[in-house]
């Protein structure tokens, strides 16, 4: 399965990759990064059983929500 990210998520994701490598060793946010991707990998094969959010806005918009590390 391919997937690409929006501009806007890109730079998100480098958002949290640069706070992460700041509070930690050289090298973790890539590490999270790569752990992420995987996590999405996996899940994303399954894409029509995610349930749908339980948040009251986002279930109102019928948006469905994965869960990384509870």
């Amino acid at each position: 399965m391919n997937y690409t990210y929006s501009k806007k998520a890109m730079l998100q994701l480098l958002s949290i990759v640069r706070y992460i490598e700041s509070k930690n060793t050289i090298g973790s946010g890539e590490r999270w990064l790569q752990k992420y991707e995987h996590f999405l990998y996996k899940e994303l094969v399954n894409h029509k059983i995610i349930p749908v959010c339980k948040n009251a806005t986002f279930n109102k918009l019928k948006l469905q929500c994965l869960k990384l590390n509870d």
